[in-house]
């Protein structure tokens, strides 16, 4: 899910790694639509980091599989440092030139290989497949597949690259809509952005306040900001401040009045809105059995339901007996942030964006 944090959870991995004497190349891949600007990405990366480009280069002049033309391109990325391409027909080589690439960091020392952190990867994904004519797409997805399964192949012992894969939305979605592999990424490990603590959240807004006070602010605007909020994502409460402290009136009256709505209307924008747009995403029986789970979720005391009873609301009633259809709903509910699943601890909401979310 955009905007709760994930950008800053990057950037600071990515400086605590720098600062302990690891090489990290952090990778942006929202801009690009093709296997070439990943790859031109990857190797201005590693041409700004020391990487091993010049055997990278040599490679590339030396073989016969790439025609001419591919070569001066991939001289050209090195040497120019461009960070996009978007020749489609550098994607007919991409393939060799990335396992080409494993190799090479293979090839390195273990303390000498750097990190990779590839953010946004199922936006690239998104982007390849709405770029490609219809009749083309089985062709990219293959490509994109193939592409997985590299990447799976450089985290493994055989090449040794440790990566974070990043993204604002669920690969399983890009599986069911489009067909792409995800199995390529189960040797990964989730980490998902949890909600602050309210001792923290209190820390965050006291230390935004700190760095430029509101006018009219006064005591009991904190808890009343905390009242406010359905969660605690620092994304979120760094949305809410951006909407008080240029305000000519941030009073307690205030934030129970215009702010108030200023603070909604800005959560409706930014976060409800996606969950509109995934949810869309669902046929009509799923919605309605997701909604029965909704239902269900927000009766409970605790906020809770038991396991089984959520895949029996969400398998479909033309299938008793078989809880596919309900085991599979309630991956994709999970995978786009709609609850959180475990057999021991239930079934809830993600968060409390989701609760508010529902609360029309």
């Amino acid at each position: 899910m955009r905007r709760i944090g994930k950008s800053s959870l990057i950037a600071e991995t990515r400086e605590r790694l720098r600062a302990s004497g690891k090489t990290v190349l952090w990778i942006d891949l929202q801009k690009h639509d093709t296997l070439a600007g990943t790859l031109a990405a990857l190797l201005k990366a590693l041409a700004e980091n020391n990487g091993p480009v010049a055997k990278i280069t040599k490679w590339a002049e030396k073989t016969d599989f790439l025609p001419a033309n591919i070569k001066a391109k991939v001289t050209s990325i090195i040497k120019s440092k461009i960070d996009s391409v978007a020749d489609s027909d550098v994607d007919d080589y991409a393939e060799a030139l990335f396992e080409q690439i494993g190799s090479e960091l293979a090839a390195l020392d273990k303390q000498e290989r750097p990190i990779i952190i590839f953010d946004e990867l199922p936006l690239l994904f998104l982007n390849a497949l709405k770029a490609a004519d219809p009749g083309d797409q089985p062709k990219v997805v293959a490509r994109l597949n193939k592409f997985l399964a590299i990447l799976r192949h450089w985290r493994s012992d055989d090449v040794g690259v440790a990566m974070a894969l990043c993204g604002s939305f669920s690969m399983p979605w890009l599986r069911r809509e489009y067909g792409i592999d995800d199995e390529h990424l189960n040797d990964c490990d989730p980490v998902t952005i949890e909600e602050m603590q309210e001792g923290d959240a209190r820390e965050l807004i006291e230390a935004c306040i700190a760095a430029r006070r509101p006018k009219g602010w006064q005591d009991g605007c904190t808890n009343s900001l905390l009242e406010l909020l359905p969660a605690y994502f620092p994304g979120v409460i760094q949305l809410a401040y951006s909407k008080i402290k240029y305000a000519s009136d941030a009073s307690l009256s205030a934030l129970n009045g215009d702010l108030r709505e200023k603070i909604e209307d800005a959560l409706e924008e930014k976060y409800y809105s996606q969950f509109d747009r995934r949810f869309s995403r669902y046929d009509e029986p799923e919605r309605e059995r997701a909604a029965r789970l909704f239902k269900e979720i927000a009766k409970a005391s605790d906020g809770k339901i038991e396991f089984d009873k959520a895949i029996q609301i969400l398998s479909a009633q033309s299938q008793q007996g078989d809880d596919q259809t309900g085991r599979e709903l309630l991956d994709f509910l999970q995978s786009d942030g709609f609850v959180s699943s475990s057999r021991s601890r239930g079934v809830a909401y993600a968060s409390g964006l989701v609760s508010a979310w529902r609360s029309d």
